[in-house]
């Protein structure tokens, strides 16, 4: 899985676990508390019992109470247990129909504490099992305490026994808290065996249905990398009545809007093409007499200065306006896929020399060349002959002192370098060199007879060949064209 689905599926489960985290929480919570009320409830339950005996009619507790403060068992009682520490029952102080009351130690009974009897004496003598909580109905309040002793959770309910205006005595019940935590543990352990194999079927579920969810998408995607490049008719097919069929249904009426409007950029196009080169046609006849006829009147006849000069602008210009039509009906034929380029094994080192005796080499500036005589490419002699002049042509124009040719073979591709040590191009016009008439510098380069065309040409020709050109510039050192060829091998000398 990758992507939305994967993120779906993750989102899904990692949802469901928080839920089941809360949920086991939550439950976790209201279990403990129903087990704790059911508890106190069961305190309540015990001391009601004990309490009773002091809403009887003869009042037992103080009748008891009052026969323990005159025993003669009572000292002896009180001796024994400080030396060794047991419990007082009462049954052992007084012998009475007192059954009911007991002050023995077993944490599940209820025990009753005659405060009045020790209030003399050190209140630990009673030992209670939960002394904080005796201490707190000795003053007249119930006491609800949770503590540990020994080792053990307890939970007590320690609730004051009044007459005469006074505490007789404090009962007090407890109960161990040990089944609870056994069923809170318990509960634990299924919730912690349940929420994985939770997660793990929510993950399979989700990715079977994350999966299924996504098949339209699927889909969709498999019908548009099958489109057409051009925006024929064929379209994405529109199934059920989902959000996917509507994005698919919006998908068609875009590529519809879109082939319309690539249709008439095409005729568009192609109107241009055909104006361009019947135009092109049309004005070689007129620039061709223009031409013939100055070159007559220069060389026929002796003029005046002026009329010189006029006639000697009226020649470069027809010769610029001829090499521009000529470099439009070139490149309109290459847009309209109508040059017939062969493919020919060719040594480089050839074509650069015909290219530079072909532009013709300045007075002030040198020309190097590091191309290995044996180094071949493929591609159409005349259309690289066209591209290697255009940038020689180039360099010699903007060079200081020296032209550099270079080529080297790596990974199946020629590399080719023209070099000059000119005054470079600004880095905001390197983008926008390859466009056509787009010149960095258009008065000089007009001057210097540049159409702005030379590198569109270029870039057109290595396009229709397979190659690529980057242009490396820098301001006041100089500038490189490099250029990707198709490598043929080299030459094996005879």
């Amino acid at each position: 899985m990758k992507g939305i689905r994967a993120r779906l599926v993750v989102w899904n489960v990692l949802a469901i676990g928080i839920i089941l985290a809360g949920m086991g929480l939550a439950l976790r919570f209201q279990l403990r508390r129903n087990l704790l009320a059911q508890i106190d409830l069961d305190l309540k339950q015990e001391l009601s019992r004990v309490t009773a005996i002091h809403h009887e009619g003869d009042k037992a507790v103080e009748k008891i109470i009052d026969g323990l403060q005159g025993h003669k068992m009572l000292s002896n009682v009180i001796e024994q247990r400080k030396l060794r520490q047991s419990s007082v029952q009462l049954a052992e102080i007084f012998k009475t129909s007192t059954d009911e009351v007991s002050l023995q130690r077993d944490p599940e009974a209820a025990m009753l504490y005659p405060v009045s009897l020790f209030e003399k004496h050190d209140v630990a003598l009673l030992n209670p099992i939960d002394p904080d909580g005796f201490r707190a109905s000795t003053t007249g309040s119930r006491a609800l305490r949770t503590f540990k002793k020994d080792g053990r959770w307890l939970r007590s309910l320690s609730e004051p026994v009044r007459g005469d205006n006074r505490v007789l005595a404090v009962a007090q019940a407890t109960r161990e808290l040990a089944p609870v935590d056994r069923q809170i543990h318990q509960l634990d352990i299924s919730i912690a065996t349940m929420i994985p194999f939770v997660l793990l079927v929510a993950t399979v579920a989700g990715a079977l249905l994350v999966g299924s969810t996504m098949r339209p998408l699927r889909r969709l995607t498999e019908s548009a990398r099958l489109l057409d490049p051009t925006l024929s008719a064929k379209r994405l097919p529109v199934a059920g009545n989902d959000e996917f069929a509507d994005l698919a249904e919006a998908f068609n009426e875009a590529l519809d809007r879109n082939a319309a409007a690539f249709e008439a950029q095409s005729q568009a196009l192609k109107q241009l093409e055909r104006f361009t080169g019947d135009a092109g046609h049309e004005l070689r006849t007129p620039l061709g007499a223009i031409k013939g006829s100055v070159t007559f009147l220069l060389h026929g006849r002796k003029w005046g200065n002026d009329a010189r000069k006029s006639l000697e602008i009226i020649d470069r210009s027809s010769d610029r306006m001829t090499r521009l039509i000529g470099d439009l009906l070139l490149l309109a034929r290459h847009d309209g896929g109508q040059v017939a380029l062969k493919n020919e094994h060719l040594a480089l080192s050839s074509l650069v020399k015909e290219a530079a005796e072909f532009v013709g080499q300045p007075h002030h500036v040198s020309l190097r060349l590091d191309v290995d005589p044996e180094l071949k490419v493929v591609g159409d002699s005349l259309s690289l002959i066209r591209v290697l002049t255009n940038l020689i042509s180039n360099a010699f124009t903007y060079a200081q002192s020296e032209v550099l040719v270079t080529a080297t073979a790596c990974a199946g591709v020629v590399k080719v370098t023209v070099e000059d040590d000119g005054e470079g191009i600004s880095p905001e016009h390197l983008p926008r060199l390859g466009e056509r008439f787009f010149r960095p510098e258009s008065a000089r380069t007009r001057e210097q007879g540049g159409t702005g065309l030379g590198l569109a040409i270029v870039k057109s020709i290595l396009e229709t060949q397979g190659g690529t050109m980057n242009i490396e510039s820098k301001v006041g050192v100089g500038t490189k064209v490099h250029l990707e060829l198709r490598y043929a091998g080299v030459i094996v000398s005879q």
